[in-house]
């Protein structure tokens, strides 16, 4: 008597749950794998800065968007996109006699990471205050338990 191979289990259902900040996070039923609300696995390479219209988007998504100037986080976005999204890039702003520069650029990463339309992307310094990196953030994962699920941060 031949066994028959098992047909394949279908993935379980993926949604979204609403996070603190009107973000999405993936909402996952018995699963340990990351996928975007939009059922892609991989995350756009590169962010993309219109100094125009004062917009830092990634995969369509706007991440950042200025309604009034903010001179130094729009210089260093300027920077990034000028090396066509490095890695890592030195610090791109300007020295002042009045302000130490390791301040002023931790300022600014705090400033660039917070208050993202869409949480997308995360600055960081390099730890001796001479230069800024940038990485895509990892989706946040949540398992379904119930019919609703919540995160709390």
């Amino acid at each position: 008597m031949k066994k028959s191979a098992a047909s394949p289990q279908p993935a379980p259902p993926i949604g979204t749950a609403s996070l603190a900040g009107g973000q999405n996070g993936v909402v996952e039923s018995g699963t340990s794998s990351a996928n975007h609300p939009n059922g892609s696995t991989t995350t756009p390479s590169k962010p993309c800065w219109n100094s125009l219209r004062r917009e830092l988007c990634l995969g369509g998504l706007i991440v950042k968007r200025f309604r009034v100037p903010a001179q130094i986080q729009q210089m260093i976005l300027s920077a990034f996109e000028e090396e066509a999204w490095a890695e890592s890039i030195d610090d791109p702003l300007p020295g002042r006699v009045d302000i130490d520069a390791r301040t002023r650029l931790h300022d600014a990463i705090q400033r660039l990471n917070g208050r993202q339309t869409h949480r997308l992307l995360r600055f960081r310094g390099n730890g001796n205050g001479t230069g800024i990196s940038w990485e895509p953030r990892r989706p946040v994962a949540l398992r379904q338990t119930s019919t609703l699920a919540v995160l709390h941060t």
